[in-house]
């Protein structure tokens, strides 16, 4: 069993590695369901656009990396193909709950239903 100390050392690393992970474009791309709910949020008033902006880029660069990393081939499981795109969750994300997704993306947070609506866009490319 892991002591405290190593146990909080764990986090901070996860933590450390999602905020100096890499990013996409800042704009919004249609296709993807998780960037019609940044949209919706920000037409509601619950994003600001510059938040807005920055979840765009984090989520599109979670997308490239499952993209480069993750192959998704006709022979492949799909249960290996999420499997692998759900362990790239950690470099980009941190596990925190929240009600809006929109802010916890730009934060480099998610929590679990965010990450379905992640891995959705995943497997509609």
């Amino acid at each position: 069993m892991l002591s405290r100390s190593e146990y909080y050392d764990g986090i901070n690393q996860h933590i450390e590695t999602a905020l100096s992970s890499g990013s996409g474009s800042t704009e919004p791309d249609q296709q993807f369901m998780s960037h019609r709910m940044v949209l919706s949020d920000e037409r509601d008033g619950l994003i600001s656009h510059e938040k807005a902006r920055q979840a765009f880029s984090i989520t599109a660069g979670y997308f490239s990396d499952v993209l480069k990393n993750c192959m998704k081939d006709n022979d492949q499981p799909t249960k290996a193909f999420l499997s692998c795109a759900n362990q790239r969750f950690g470099e980009h994300f941190y596990y925190y709950p929240s009600r809006e997704t929109g802010i916890a993306w730009a934060g480099h947070y998610s929590d679990c239903d965010s990450n379905v609506y992640l891995l959705l866009n995943n497997c509609s490319e």
